[in-house]
Parts: C-alpha cells; sequence; structure tokens
C-alpha cells in the first residue's frame, strides 16, 4: 500500500541522505524517531507537523470539564505572525516603534527575555505587520522573515544573529503587495520558503544562508511549504500561484505538478495531506479545492484528481485532517467535508473567516472576532462543546497554538495565554 506522510520538519539527521541521494527510501519509523522535538512543542507555523494538529495536549478535555481561564495577556503591536513554542520559549514577531521586531517570551509568563529587530515596520490595507511565523529547530536557531524579505537566523537562546539575507533583493516579489507571508521550513540542512517572482521556491543553507538551490517563475502566493514522504521518497510540497508541486528536497526538480490557477494567483492557505499519497488545495476567489492522488508512474509520477468542487473555499485559514474527515473554512463557513468523496457533511456559521486546530480528536476554533469555541471532530453533526467569547477583539486572522497545556492567540494589539480553570503558569 503506497503512503503518504507528513514529515516533522528538524531534526532529522537520519534522512540526510535524502538531500543527497535521489530515491533513498524513508520509512514512518524513521521519520517519528528522527525528531527531537518534545510532544508538546509547536515550534513552528501549524506544530510540530504542519498540520495543525496538538501531539498530546490535554487541553481540550479538561477545557469541557472545568472551562478556560486567562493565564497572561500581553499588549503587543500589528501583525500576523503566529506563535511558536519550545520548551520555555515563545516566539513571536510584531511591529514596534517603526520597527518589525522578533521576540522571545517566557511560554509559562508572558515576560519578555529578548527583542530583536529585523526590518522596518510594513504596512498594508488589510493589516500592518509581519505575516510568517517563526521557527525553531534542533539546535535552538530561530529563523524568521520579515514582511519585506529579510531572513534571519538568530539564537534561540539570546537573540545573536548568526546570519541574515534579504531575500528582496535577491529574487524580487513582494507578496503581491502584501508582504512576504512563508514560514521557514527547516528539512535536514536546508531552509525552504516561497518567495518569487524570479524564484517561486528557494532552499538554503540553515547554517550560512547560501543558496542550494531556487527554482520556478512567477508568484509564489503566502503560502509555506510542507514535506511528505510519498512511497518511501521525501517530497517538498507547494502551493504556488499556478498550483500544486512536488520538489525533489535535494535538487528542486520538479518531480510532479497539479495546475490551479487562481484569481490573482492567491493560492494562499496550505497544502494539506490527506491519507495515502493524496493532497488537498483549496483557495477562495471562488475558485474551491480538489483532492490529487500522486503516484509512481515510470519514470516520473502520475497525478490524477480524486474530486474536485467549489464547495470549499480555504481563503487563507489551511485546513485540519481528522480520520476521514477534514474540517476548515468555505470563506466566512466552518464545513466537515468528506475526505474521500469531497461531500459536505455538515456546515455552521457564526465563526467568519476563523482558523482551527486539533486537539485530541476536538477542534478548537478561533473565530476572526476574537471567540474561541471548543468542537467535537465528528462527521455526523455540528456539535459545540463549549464557547469563550471576546478573548480577542477585531481582526482575529493568526491561528491558535496549543503547547504544553496552554492555548496561545493574538491580534493586533494584544497576546493572550489561556489554560484550564484552576491551572497554574
Amino acid at each position: 500500500m503506497r503512503t503518504s506522510q507528513v514529515l516533522p520538519a528538524w531534526g532529522l539527521v537520519c534522512l540526510l541522505a535524502v538531500l543527497t541521494t535521489s530515491g533513498c527510501q524513508v520509512s514512518p519509523s524513521e521519520i517519528e524517531a528522527c525528531c527531537p522535538a518534545g510532544p508538546d512543542d509547536w515550534p513552528q507555523f501549524r506544530g510540530l507537523a504542519r498540520d495543525g494538529i496538538a501531539s498530546s495536549s490535554e487541553l481540550a478535555g479538561t477545557w469541557e470539564e472545568a472551562g478556560l481561564e486567562e493565564l497572561w495577556r500581553l499588549s503587543i503591536g500589528p501583525g500576523f505572525s503566529g506563535i511558536s513554542v519550545k520548551g520555555n520559549g515563545l516566539y513571536s514577531q510584531w511591529t514596534e516603534n517603526d520597527k518589525e521586531v522578533l521576540y522571545r517570551l517566557d511560554s509559562a509568563t508572558g515576560q519578555e527575555i529578548w527583542r530583536r529587530p529585523i526590518d522596518e515596520a510594513f504596512e498594508e490595507e488589510f493589516g500592518d505587520g509581519p505575516r510568517s511565523t517563526p521557527t525553531v529547530d534542533d539546535r535552538e536557531v530561530l529563523f524568521a522573515l520579515s514582511s519585506k524579505g529579510k531572513l534571519w537566523a538568530v539564537k534561540s537562546i539570546d537573540g545573536e544573529v548568526l546570519w541574515s539575507k534579504d531575500l528582496h533583493r535577491r529574487y524580487g516579489g513582494d507578496g503581491y503587495g502584501r508582504g512576504y507571508a512563508s514560514s521557514p521550513l527547516i528539512f535536514g540542512e536546508l531552509v525552504i520558503l516561497h518567495v518569487g517572482p524570479t524564484r517561486s521556491v528557494v532552499a538554503l543553507n540553515r547554517q550560512n544562508g547560501e543558496e542550494i538551490w531556487a527554482v520556478g517563475e512567477g508568484r509564489s502566493a503566502s503560502s509555506s511549504a510542507i514535506v511528505a514522504a510519498i512511497d518511501g521518497k521525501a517530497h517538498v510540497v507547494s502551493t504556488l500561484g499556478e498550483g500544486l508541486v512536488g520538489l525533489d528536497p535535494a535538487t528542486g526538480r520538479e518531480l510532479w505538478s497539479f495546475p490551479w490557477p487562481t484569481k490573482f494567483g492567491l493560492n494562499i492557505a496550505m497544502p494539506v495531506a490527506v491519507g495515502a499519497n493524496r493532497f488537498m488545495i483549496s483557495s477562495g476567489y471562488d475558485q474551491g479545492a480538489a483532492l490529487v492522488e500522486v503516484t509512481r508512474n515510470a519514470p516520473g509520477h502520475r497525478v490524477e484528481v480524486v474530486w474536485e468542487n467549489r464547495l470549499f473555499r480555504n481563503h487563507f485559514s489551511t485546513s485540519v485532517v481528522v480520520g476521514d474527515a477534514i474540517y476548515g473554512f468555505d470563506n466566512g463557513i466552518l464545513k466537515c467535508l468528506n475526505a474521500s468523496s469531497g461531500e459536505v457533511h455538515w456546515m455552521a456559521r457564526g465563526y467568519g473567516k476563523g482558523s482551527v486546530v486539533v486537539s485530541q480528536d476536538q477542534l478548537i476554533v478561533l473565530s476572526d472576532d476574537g471567540d474561541l469555541a471548543l468542537l467535537r471532530a465528528t462527521p455526523e453533526r455540528h456539535v459545540e462543546l463549549a464557547r469563550v467569547e471576546g478573548v480577542l477583539a477585531g481582526k482575529s486572522w493568526t491561528s491558535p497554538t496549543l503547547a504544553e497545556g496552554r492555548l496561545y492567540v493574538r491580534n493586533h494589539s494584544e497576546l493572550v495565554a489561556l489554560g484550564p480553570r484552576g491551572a497554574t503558569p
């Protein structure tokens, strides 16, 4: 049976041969054994495996029974950057005093540990500030991208700069005037990002930022890459302006592609791995979604459409998969789809253009105006188990982070940590 599995994206020492030897086989047991991050960490955009799923947090069950309480709240500046957590370090970016700034906070208390200015402030009609989420790797190095295209590698312990690169100067592009939004993917010795327009995807040496490969032309959208194992071989899977593409991590060579042209080239949501060798691409602007299956077909790969519809339009929030169901936002409507057929099981309003993550087969939903809800992850019907209204006020477009039993949410003015009622920081 062919299998597809999203790979944890750093510390894959035993997988380095993938980066130098085309066709190297990777087993699921090797994938899991090579990731040194703790099971309760959330060290990059969308969590440990970039799938929006918390590995072992018990927050969901205790929230349903005891409720949530605020552990701390911090006034911050504008930005959409997500929150990464590893151990007692919390990392994010926002604007302060006309600068985009990278921060490390104490995850339990919100106390600032250090700050590092990384670029001039970025202003844009839909919201100012940084878009990319920083990534902290197995070597305690933090990688952060500014809205204007400057990539930084700093020591996570104290913010000391190891190197920086101006990707805008080298590759051009500006995210359609909306800023660079790709979150760094660490795989082996590579840092992988979407840039453009002269190159859509680039891989840099994580030690010094030097280019390893750079491929594609045209808009690379605002998405971020994942790495998946297809028939035992690692593929970089990216949602670009022209559609879905699978690349060889060693060389950047295109292994397969699926055209999915969208208005303005705005394929913003990340690709979603769905079961065996299958990937979903979903876009707003009345485009819809498609699920494709990728199989080896000598001398290359075959891409077949499993289903396609206009009923599931992820604008900027990426969906999650639980069992044979996909949960996500069709613009302003939360929907549950059958992963095998694309059939809509149920839909629910009241969350706006929200975002969703998973904990213990339950969904944690942040509405776009700052309410939090806990839902049962079941295709049978929409079941809301608990709700906390008004956690944030105003535009809340950043996906929640769940780490060490605490839930972190932010908007353009506040960052909040919540935990089960009765918990201590």
